[in-house]
């Protein structure tokens, strides 16, 4: 994919912001009131529509690469699609544990632990979150997902801000492969 433009700061995109980034982008765009000179030079809205599906190929093509599959109808089967499917934040933590504990080995782990980071997003627990994507990347280096979520907490810490850097990096670099 071609590198695009960020369509406020006017330059090439380094990093990939997350997916909250984005919608308060495109909800914001709306909210905002542009001068005369910031009509002129870009369209926000249609920069931001831009840049939202470009992020989204992005992550696409990065979660659809790395896909593992577990044998249907097995206990691991049935206690990861419970645990994935269940819609209460409380209720899917404690299943998404127990399955940690059933199946240490499990070749989804990474992304039961990335259930487990999305949980401890919405309550904005940064440390569980940098906690649980460091075990993503120990299992999976190559998880796009995981580098992004890292990098961005440890840049909103202001903690390990150079590993944000190359979190980052190698996160586009991966997507390009």
């Amino acid at each position: 994919m071609p590198p695009f433009t960020h369509p406020r700061a006017g330059a090439e995109l380094t990093a990939l912001p997350s997916r909250d980034d984005i919608v308060l982008r495109c909800h914001s765009s709306h909210k905002t009131k542009q001068t005369p000179a910031d009509k002129r030079r870009f369209n926000t809205n249609d920069e931001n529509r831009r840049f939202s599906i470009a992020f989204l190929c992005l992550c696409l093509q990065a979660q659809s690469a790395g896909a593992i599959q577990i044998v249907a109808g097995t206990s691991e089967d049935k206690m990861f699609r419970r645990a994935s499917e269940e819609t209460n934040a409380d209720s899917k933590m404690a299943a998404l544990m127990e399955f940690e504990k059933q199946f240490p080995h499990s070749k989804v782990l990474p992304a039961v632990y990335l259930m487990v980071i999305d949980l401890y997003r919405q309550k904005d627990d940064r440390v569980k979150v940098i906690e649980y994507g460091e075990k993503v990347l120990t299992l999976d280096e190559r998880n796009v997902t995981a580098m992004m979520v890292l990098a961005r907490n440890y840049a909103m810490e202001k903690h390990n801000v150079d590993r944000a850097i190359a979190l980052a990096n190698q996160a586009i670099i991966q997507t390009q492969k």
